[in-house]
C-alpha cells in the first residue's frame, strides 16, 4: 500500500511540475501575441502540456499492477552457447 502512495505523490509532484512549466512558457507566448509566430515556444509548451498527460496515462496502468511478481529471475535463464567461429 505504501508503494502504491509513494507513486501517486509522485505522479501529483510531476504533474505540477509540469504544469508549471508549461504555464510559463505558454502563457507569455499568448500575452504578447508570439503563440503561433513562435513554434520553437509553442512545441516546448505543448510537450510539457503533453507529459502531464503521460504522467496520468502511467498512473491509469498502475505501474506495480503492471509488474506483480518484480523482475525477472536471471538464474533461471539456460546458458549461453557458444558463437561458432569465436573462441
Amino acid at each position: 500500500m505504501i508503494t502504491s502512495q509513494m507513486g501517486l505523490l509522485a505522479d501529483v509532484v510531476l504533474t505540477v511540475a509540469y504544469l508549471a512549466i508549461a504555464h510559463s512558457v505558454l502563457f507569455p507566448l499568448a500575452r504578447n501575441g508570439q503563440l503561433w509566430r513562435n513554434r520553437l515556444g509553442t512545441s516546448t509548451g505543448l510537450i510539457f502540456d503533453g507529459d502531464v498527460v503521460a504522467v496520468e496515462a502511467g498512473h491509469q496502468v498502475g505501474v506495480p499492477e503492471a509488474f506483480p511478481r518484480g523482475p525477472p529471475d536471471r538464474s533461471q535463464r539456460p546458458a549461453a552457447r557458444p558463437v561458432p567461429g569465436r573462441s
